[in-house]
């Protein structure tokens, strides 16, 4: 059964024309990297282990420190370390103070918490991302990676079986070669 898409009425309707359009576009998205260049920018897969709890666990390593579990969280807007790692950082001169900003935590409490930046965060020991803010937390909480690390790299894909985490264009900060691009252009 094909169905047919009447357009001519989406003026009166912008709301439902948009969805559609929003719709489209997604699949379009889906479907590139199956079927062009862009599959070779994705790197392998990085397995994340599944705890009792459901969570999504991936080893992080940063700055050439021990490697850790880091859970995987798209819903916090920052990659979040406790104090421990964060003293280990500052005692080797691997950490910036940035701010200070309002952190809520998962039971909905807010929290004046520290933002530093680091220099790097290599996840699963095939991803380094450069320069990436992160959000200082009491004690020794679990440490999150959140999307201030995720948001460096072009593309995300979360697997579900095998448990796994697959990262494209890693190696180069997209954002910041963006940018570069982009002045190079004006110059012209």
């Amino acid at each position: 059964m094909t169905h047919a898409l009447d357009m001519s009425n989406a003026g009166d309707y912008p709301c439902e024309a948009e969805l559609v359009m929003k719709r489209i576009i997604l699949m379009i998205i889906g479907l590139m990297p199956l079927g062009s260049s862009l599959a070779s920018d994705i790197d392998e897969p990085v397995a994340m282990r599944v705890s009792e709890a459901g969570t999504y666990y991936i080893p992080v390593q940063i700055n050439g420190m021990e490697q850790m579990d880091f859970l995987v969280d798209t819903g916090s807007s920052h990659t979040i370390i406790n104090e421990k790692t964060l003293a280990i950082l500052k005692a080797n001169g691997q950490a910036k103070y940035a701010t200070q900003i309002k952190g809520v935590t998962a039971d909905g409490s807010v929290k004046i918490v520290s933002l530093y930046t680091i220099q790097s965060i290599d996840i699963g020991r095939n991803c380094v991302l450069k320069n990436v803010d992160v959000a200082v937390f009491p004690g020794e909480n679990r440490q999150i990676l959140g999307i201030s690390a995720l948001s460096k790299v072009s593309s995300v894909v979360f697997s579900m079986s095998p448990p796994s985490l697959q990262l494209s264009n890693c190696s180069g900060n997209h954002k910041e070669e963006s940018n570069a691009l982009m002045k190079v252009s004006a110059l012209r």
